[in-house]
């Protein structure tokens, strides 16, 4: 336990400060991308991308998003209706849907040359599936934050937490431990999990309420009061 104290405290003070990046206070998720960020609105209706203090819309707000992956072949966008879609800085389409994970109320499926498999155990609500690679990264309601490897197919547990994405070089899993109030969350700090070692850390660990965070290189972006934030991380 006093290795883990210290450890927090010493990584919280290689941060260099946050910078405000938005007031506008209709943003939630987020992720870098390119000189700007991309970012849903409200309730994760409709999604955005800001470059140069200019909002672009990307889809509308009839459209709720759960989940945007930023990986080697640009962004990838999953919507509520299993649908999704991908965006390379200018241009919008539906993906090709063999390439596709899909959550029907209960559990996660994976699509592969056999149709529509099922990589969960009907045991708990999974959701908000994200594909990185050969992993996908799932929450459960009841039982935290899971990684399936495609190859293996095996599932590892993480950690509890929520808001749990891929880092920019899908090496690591960013997500927040929360301290739940009556109706909203009271503090939330955030962890890292690496992929290859297993380990799980804290990465800014301060009394700040923080959301769906998102690491790209030393940069650690978040929302917080309905605002996008970035520390840079040394």
């Amino acid at each position: 336990m006093r290795v883990l104290v210290f450890l927090s405290i010493f990584i919280t003070t290689l941060l260099f400060g946050s910078e405000q990046l938005t007031n506008s206070s209709d943003l939630l998720q987020v992720i870098s991308y390119n000189s700007g960020i991309i970012a849903t609105g409200i309730n994760n209706k409709g999604l955005y991308l800001i470059e140069n203090g200019n909002k672009r819309e990307i889809l509308s707000d009839k459209v709720t998003i759960y989940s945007f992956i930023r990986d080697e072949n640009g962004l990838i966008i999953n919507t509520t209706d299993n649908k999704s879609y991908s965006f390379n800085g200018k241009l919008l389409k539906e993906s090709d849907s063999s390439a596709l994970v899909k959550m029907d109320g209960k559990d996660i499926y994976l699509s592969g040359k056999n149709g529509w498999e099922k990589i969960t155990d009907s045991t708990d609500f999974y959701y908000f599936p994200q594909k990185y690679n050969d992993y996908i990264l799932f929450s459960g309601l009841k039982k935290g934050l899971f990684l399936y490897q495609i190859s293996t197919k095996t599932t590892y547990f993480i950690d509890k937490g929520n808001h749990a994405h891929f880092s920019a070089n899908g090496n690591s899993i960013i997500f927040i431990k929360a301290v739940e109030g009556e109706n909203f969350y009271t503090s939330s700090d955030i962890y890292i999990y690496n992929i290859s070692t297993k380990k799980v850390e804290p990465l800014l660990v301060n009394s700040k309420i923080k959301l769906f965070p998102f690491l790209d290189g030393d940069k650690l972006y978040y929302q917080s009061n309905l605002n996008i934030f970035v520390d840079e991380i040394k």
